[in-house]
C-alpha cells in the first residue's frame, strides 16, 4: 500500500507540474481536444463509461482497465461539411495485475478560412495537421486507477511545422458500478513556432475533464455524464448511455455540447464484436452536416460484453486432492496457490482458519470435497461467488497440478488450467501464472451476480 500512495502522490505532482509550465495563449490545434474513441463519441463523448483501449487517449487511467492481455484498434473518420479528418491508432498490453502499458497515434486534418490583417476572410483556405504520437502507463490498485502519457506534438499550417513534447494524466475511482474520474491533457510547453507573433511560442489546448458513470451489470447497462475545459475554446458537457443487449452486439446514444455555445449534438452508436475483433461505429450531428467514425479492432483473448468487475471477486480454494503424494503436501500447494490470488490483486480470498472455523460450525465436512457439486454448496456456505477445486500429484519425479473455478451460483466452471513441473520451486512459478490467468478470464466471463 506504501508504495501505491507514492504512485498517486507522484501522479498529483505531475498534474501540477504539467499545468505549471503550461501557456496561457489558445491554439488552433484544438484538434488535439477530439477524442480518438469512436465508443466515446457514440456515447456521448463519456470517456470513462465504457471499454476499448482509445478511450485511454482521453484518460490515460482507462488502459489500466483493460480485460485482454493485448488490445489494437485502428479509427478513422470523415466530418462532412467541418473541413476535418481523422486517423488513429492505439495499443495496449498488460504487464501483470497492475500494470499496463500502451502507446497510440493520431493525425488530424483540418482546413479553415484565411483571414487578412483586417480580420476579413479572403475566401481562400488553409490548411492545418496535427499529429501525436505518445506512450502510456497505468496502473490498477483495485478500486483507484492512475496512468500517465507523454506525447510529442507536431503542428503543420501550410510549410511552418512546430513540434513539441507534451503530458496527459488521470485518475479513474470505481467502486460498487460507480466510477468517477479526472484527467488534464495537452500540458508542456508551447509550440514554438518560427515568425509567430508571440515570442513565448503557441499554447497547447489545455483540457480539463472530469466524468461519473454508473454500471448495472445485470443488464450490461452503463450511464454516464462528463464535463469538458479546453483553455481557450470554452466549456461543455456531455451525458450517454451504453447497453449490450447481446454478447456480440452493442448499441450507443447520447448528447454533446450541453452548457456550450455550439449547441446540442445527438450522437449514436453501435459495435458488432465476433470473436477476437470488433467493428464500431459512431455518427454525431454537426450545424454544418453528420460526421461518421468507424474504428476496428483486435483482441488478444476473446472479449465478451460484461463490464468490469468493480469489486475484487470473493473466493475460496478447497485444499486441493492429493494424488500419490500426502494430504500435508497438497495443503501446502493449496496456501501457495491462495498467496498467488492474493497477489494477483483480483480477489479477494477466504482464509483457511477462517474457511474452516464458519465450516465448522455449520458441520460441514469438507474434507474430501473434490467435486463441483459439492464445492458449490461449500461456496454457498462461505458466500464467495468463485470457489477453486483441483488437485496437486506426484509421477515419475514430475509434479502435477490441476485447477478450475466453478461458479457458486451457477455450478459451471469458469475457467480451468493444469501444468506438470519437475521442482517445488516450478510449481509455485506455476501457480502465480495461473492465478494471473485466472483474474484475467472472470474479469472477462463475468460470474453471475447475486
Amino acid at each position: 500500500m506504501g508504495n501505491g500512495v507514492i504512485r498517486v502522490a507522484s501522479m498529483f505532482c505531475l498534474l501540477v507540474a504539467a499545468r505549471a509550465f503550461g501557456a496561457e495563449a489558445p491554439s488552433a490545434a484544438f484538434l488535439l481536444s477530439v477524442p480518438m474513441s469512436v465508443r466515446e463519441l457514440g456515447m456521448g463523448d463519456v470517456s470513462i463509461g465504457g471499454d476499448d483501449v482509445m478511450r485511454s487517449w482521453t484518460n490515460p487511467a482507462l488502459l489500466a482497465d483493460q480485460r485482454e492481455q493485448g488490445e489494437f484498434a485502428a479509427y478513422g473518420t470523415s466530418m462532412f461539411g467541418t473541413g476535418q479528418s481523422r486517423f488513429g491508432i492505439s495499443g495496449g498490453w498488460k504487464l501483470g495485475p497492475k500494470w499496463t502499458v500502451g502507446g497510440s497515434f493520431s493525425s488530424s486534418d483540418a482546413s479553415f478560412a484565411e483571414v487578412n490583417e483586417s480580420g476579413y476572410e479572403t475566401g481562400e483556405q488553409v490548411g492545418r495537421s496535427v499529429t501525436a504520437g505518445g506512450i502510456t502507463g497505468a496502473y490498477n490498485l483495485g478500486f483507484f486507477r492512475a496512468g500517465a502519457t507523454v506525447k510529442l506534438v507536431s503542428d503543420k499550417v501550410l510549410d511552418d511545422t512546430a513540434g513539441d513534447l507534451a503530458a496527459d494524466a488521470g485518475v479513474v475511482l470505481r467502486w460498487k458500478g460507480v466510477a468517477a474520474g479526472v484527467a488534464v491533457r495537452n500540458l508542456g510547453p508551447q509550440l514554438r513556432r518560427e515568425g509567430y507573433e508571440s515570442p513565448e511560442g503557441e499554447a497547447l489546448p489545455a483540457e480539463t475533464r472530469a466524468g461519473l458513470s454508473y454500471s448495472y451489470e445485470p443488464l450490461d447497462l452503463v450511464a454516464g455524464v462528463e464535463r469538458t475545459w479546453i483553455r481557450g475554446i470554452g466549456n461543455e458537457a456531455g451525458a450517454g448511455l451504453e447497453w449490450w443487449p447481446a454478447p456480440f452486439l452493442g448499441l450507443r446514444t447520447g448528447i454533446l455540447g450541453l452548457g456550450g455555445e455550439t449547441g446540442n449534438r445527438v450522437t449514436v452508436g453501435l459495435s458488432g464484436i465476433y470473436k477476437k475483433i470488433g467493428l464500431d461505429y459512431a455518427l454525431t450531428t454537426h450545424v454544418l452536416g453528420l460526421n461518421h467514425h468507424v474504428s476496428i479492432s483486435y483482441h488478444f483473448t476473446p472479449r465478451s460484453s460484461t463490464q468490469y468487475d468493480t469489486q475484487a471477486l470473493n473466493v475460496a480454494v478447497i485444499d486441493l486432492e492429493p494424488k500419490n503424494t500426502s494430504s500435508g503436501n497438497s495443503a501446502i500447494v493449496s496456501d501457495l496457490f491462495r498467496g498467488a490470488l492474493v497477489n494477483a490483486g483480483r480477489f479477494n480470498i477466504v482464509e483457511k482458519q477462517s474457511m474452516d472455523k464458519i465450516l465448522l460450525e455449520q458441520q460441514f465436512q469438507h474434507y474430501g470435497c473434490t467435486t463441483d457439486d459439492c464445492a458449490v454448496k461449500l461456496g454457498r456456505l462461505l458466500n464467495v461467488r468463485v470457489i477453486f477445486v483441483g488437485s496437486f500429484g506426484e509421477l515419475f519425479g514430475k509434479y502435477m497440478t490441476v485447477l478450475r473455478a466453478v461458479d457458486v451460483e451457477t455450478g459451471k466452471v469458469l475457467f480451468g488450467d493444469s501444468f506438470t513441473c519437475n521442482s517445488i520451486a516450478d510449481v509455485q512459478a506455476g501457480l502465480v501464472q495461473v492465478a494471473g490467468k485466472a483474474g484475467v478470464a472472470l474479469r472477462q466471463r463475468g460470474p453471475a451476480p447475486k
